[in-house]
């Protein structure tokens, strides 16, 4: 499996609000500052909730690494 297809299996076990967190700052290149006015959201919120969903990745795609 590549590190491709990997990464998609992983961003598919998020919910919506976490993919549209990920989606905004690294695709759409959004700053937290906009990310947190579209969802209403302290700045800091938004750096926690991004930290977290990383880390959530980050796990998700070790763990399918370590079965393979």
């Amino acid at each position: 499996m590549t590190k491709n297809e990997l990464l998609q299996q992983a961003l598919d076990k998020l919910d919506d609000y976490q993919k549209s967190l990920i989606l905004l700052y690294y695709d759409s290149r959004h700053s937290i500052r906009d990310i947190a006015t579209i969802y209403n959201a302290s700045d800091s919120k938004i750096k926690v909730d991004l930290y977290r969903t990383r880390q959530q990745l980050r796990q998700t795609i070790e763990r399918a690494q370590n079965e393979r």
